[in-house]
């Protein structure tokens, strides 16, 4: 083997190099690219349920008021009453 032919057996080797990381660099782009819409999506799911455990719960807890004020409608004004007096107590201070 000559010189000649030992720089092209090494320039085909480096092409071949070259082009093995590229496939492999492609390969792990993608495989994280996979991942990462995987991950979302399992987030967008999980937030959705969430959205929506807490809606039902909102609408459970705000019934939950609406018969107790019902049932309790003096205890209820008397109680909002001195919720906003407190709160009113509370901003004055603040100024």
């Amino acid at each position: 083997m000559n010189i000649s032919q030992n720089g092209a057996a090494a320039s085909a080797a480096a092409t071949q190099a070259t082009d093995d990381v590229k496939r492999r660099v492609a390969d792990a782009a993608a495989e994280a690219g996979a991942a990462v819409r995987d991950a979302t999506e399992k987030l967008a799911s999980a937030a959705g349920e969430l959205g929506a455990r807490a809606r039902a719960e909102g609408e459970r807890y705000g019934k939950e008021v609406v018969r107790q004020v019902e049932a309790q409608p003096v205890t209820s004004l008397a109680i909002a009453a001195m919720a906003g007096l407190l709160a009113g107590m509370f901003l004055a201070r603040r100024r």
